[in-house]
């Protein structure tokens, strides 16, 4: 008896391991908005506090379905680019968005890092690249931040 309720019991246990969640992967939201909706983070009127209502928000939900592991709003007027021809004041690229913050999800796939991504601000009035991150196989466990 003792025997047939282990098997039981190892079957059980067995479909739930096989039926449990997907392997998490790691990804990063990259923000990018128009300068108009950049000029409002300095706005101290309503414009303003709904623009950061809007980011709180999000943030807020991110957080409570357990994904995000970090992310900041960058600052957009004190920017330094390094390349092979020195180091200039501003952006790389030329571009009608400025990349504005990120957030670092974890999710179990891009389709579910995408459904989140439509969440944010941005989708509405600029863009949103997501970027699955990719693991450094050397990089030794102590260099990695933990979440």
């Amino acid at each position: 008896m003792r025997f047939s309720t282990f098997r039981a019991l190892t079957g059980i246990l067995g479909l739930a391991v096989l039926s449990g969640p997907a392997q998490a992967e790691s990804f990063t939201l990259f923000i990018y908005e128009a300068p108009s909706q950049m000029a409002l983070r300095d706005d101290p009127g309503e414009a303003g506090q709904t623009y950061w209502a809007g980011y709180n928000q999000f943030a807020a939900n991110l957080m409570q379905a357990g994904v995000l592991r970090g992310g900041t709003a960058l600052n957009p007027r004190d920017i330094t680019t390094l390349d092979t021809s020195g180091r200039r004041a501003g952006t790389y690229g030329a571009s009608d968005r400025i990349l504005g913050g990120y957030f670092v999800i974890e999710t179990s796939d891009m389709s579910a890092a995408e459904a989140l991504a439509r969440q944010a601000p941005a989708v509405l009035t600029g863009a949103i690249e997501i970027h699955r991150n990719a693991p450094n196989p050397t990089q030794s466990a102590g260099m990695t931040a933990t979440h």
